[in-house]
């Protein structure tokens, strides 16, 4: 028993090594990618397109962030997904020759549909697309967004949460820095998975010659990472995390919400391809198996704590180099111990989080 859960240990330790001091740091040593951007004399038609369902209080707090864009000749369309609430008549009193408001037709119901739609209506080269909980950082952001495409068909941005109170604003602030280092060091390493629908651009004739969202239509959420598993096959895929293209967004206001969330990204990973689902799986096993083995053996081998501070001593490393280009919601040195808390509370709250979500 004891022999096994040596091996265990060993064998997590270094497919965690490798997951933070190989992968996850390559970002800290790409020194110009944020910064590498195309100035072209020739700028590329831009559609900004917004699907909102409920969303009056958002529209009123972003609405001028989105229309203030430097981008020049952006066209901007909001499409209602039948909502219940004052979106609508909000979006009816809003005049500005930037905007265009839609409604999705009756036979057309969820995110993906309305999206669909909006786009559909779009004559731009490129669509940019967010959400009403979204702020960009900058009046720069789309610009910003689109000279980094180079020769590229998708661009995959970054979009941190704003920090509130509570700890449960705290932990979904880290995870949005933690998976985000997941995501972009495998694109950088050649294997994109994952893009946030808060914060991406992308070709509308790549997303014609995809067929849009029609392979993956059915499944409520996935019009960022399943839209990429189809692109990547076709498309080039690039990123961008200069500060200047960042999307703030708003952390879930409680517990409840954030499970339901968690609960629609689940739904996508399923149709991931076997080597990433496989990457992901081995990250959180190793993960926790590193810790309960530690445990275990620490009863005989109390030195086997020292293990502890190794852990430690990488993850407050990186997370230092990392804060210089991705937005790290704690304090460098404190990430070690919001590891420990993401990886219990994955743990305890799997069960909960397997169950389907029916809404968006």
């Amino acid at each position: 028993m004891i022999g096994f859960c040596f091996a265990i240990l060993s064998l997590s330790l270094l497919v965690q090594l490798y997951f933070w001091l190989v992968q996850y740091d390559v970002i800290a040593r790409s020194t110009t990618y944020q910064q590498d951007q195309d100035h072209s004399a020739i700028l590329p038609t831009v559609s900004l397109v917004i699907a909102v369902k409920n969303e009056d209080d958002n529209i009123r707090a972003n609405m001028s962030s989105w229309i203030d864009q430097d981008y020049p000749g952006l066209d901007i369309i909001i499409i209602d997904d039948h909502s219940t609430d004052a979106t609508w008549q909000i979006l009816q009193s809003i005049s500005h020759q930037r905007l265009r408001c839609l409604r999705s037709p009756d036979t057309a119901h969820g995110k993906k549909a309305a999206l669909d739609y909006a786009i559909s209506k779009s004559t731009s080269d490129w669509i940019v697309t967010t959400d009403a909980d979204c702020q960009p950082r900058s009046a720069g952001w789309i610009s910003s967004l689109i000279n980094s495409r180079r020769d590229a068909d998708m661009i995959i941005g970054y979009s941190p949460y704003m920090r509130s109170t509570g700890w449960v604003s705290l932990l979904v602030s880290y995870e949005a820095w933690y998976v985000a280092i997941q995501y972009i060091s495998a694109l950088l390493m050649g294997r994109p998975y994952m893009s946030v629908g808060r914060n991406l651009a992308f070709k509308k004739e790549l997303f014609v010659a995809v067929g849009g969202y029609k392979s993956h239509q059915e499944i409520l959420s996935g019009d960022d990472d399943l839209f990429l598993q189809e692109a990547k096959k076709s498309g080039k895929i690039t990123y961008t995390i200069d500060p200047s293209t960042w999307v703030w967004t708003k952390t879930p206001r409680n517990l409840k919400n954030y499970i339901q969330q968690k609960r629609r990204h689940l739904t996508t990973a399923p149709r991931y391809e076997v080597r990433d689902q496989i990457v992901l799986f081995m990250t959180f096993l190793s993960q926790l198996l590193f810790y309960v083995s530690i445990g275990v053996l620490s009863f005989t081998y109390p030195w086997i704590l020292s293990l502890l501070v190794l852990r430690y001593a990488w993850i407050s490393w990186v997370a230092r180099r990392s804060q210089k280009h991705l937005f790290l919601p704690v304090k460098w040195w404190t990430a070690p111990i919001m590891d420990l808390c993401l990886c219990l509370f994955y743990l305890v709250m799997s069960t909960r989080m397997t169950k389907t979500s029916t809404r968006w």
